[in-house]
């Protein structure tokens, strides 16, 4: 759920409205449990490091986190969701025929950075506060696969 929260009042005509760059805050609302799956290079411990000791052991590593070790959303991972989002809504621009907000979307909005997470007491998320679940997944990461292994995911979802 997204809840606009600031917005500068305008005064002029809805032309010069429409293509006046402004800053907008919002706060994000979960409605479903969110998990990374960031790309990790972490080493092993030896050769003989078992997968499943691996993963258990590195699994807070595909977390995004800033300098202060609290858990953000990716600046893209976000502006790509909000592309994708214009897309599929395909909510039309009043006064322009068929023209609709997608193409606005994609080459206007920018996030200034990583989104820090905070919990519902409004205190930010931090790496070592994540935890993890184990879940049965497929060994070669493909639907419908033969084989099944455990994988360690973490799940720093919000009650909200």
């Amino acid at each position: 759920m997204l809840n606009k929260v600031d917005e500068p009042e305008y005064e002029g005509d809805e032309q010069d409205y429409a293509s006046t760059p402004r800053a907008v805050t919002v706060h994000l609302v979960s409605a479903t449990p969110y998990s990374q799956s960031r790309k990790h290079d972490a080493p092993r411990l030896n050769s003989s490091e078992l997968d499943g000791d691996y993963d258990m052991r590195t699994w807070r590593e595909h977390l995004t986190v800033d300098e202060t070790d609290t858990v953000c959303i990716p600046a893209m991972a976000l502006k790509q969701c909000l592309d994708r989002a214009a897309v599929v809504l395909g909510l039309k621009v009043p006064g322009r025929g068929k023209n609709t907000y997608s193409k606005h979307f994609s080459s206007g909005v920018i996030l200034p950075g990583n989104v820090p997470l905070m919990d519902k007491d409004g205190k930010f998320i931090k790496k070592a506060d994540v935890k993890g679940e184990s879940i049965l997944a497929n060994s070669d990461g493909k639907r419908g696969g033969a084989k099944r292994v455990t994988r360690w995911y973490h799940n720093p979802s919000v009650a909200s």
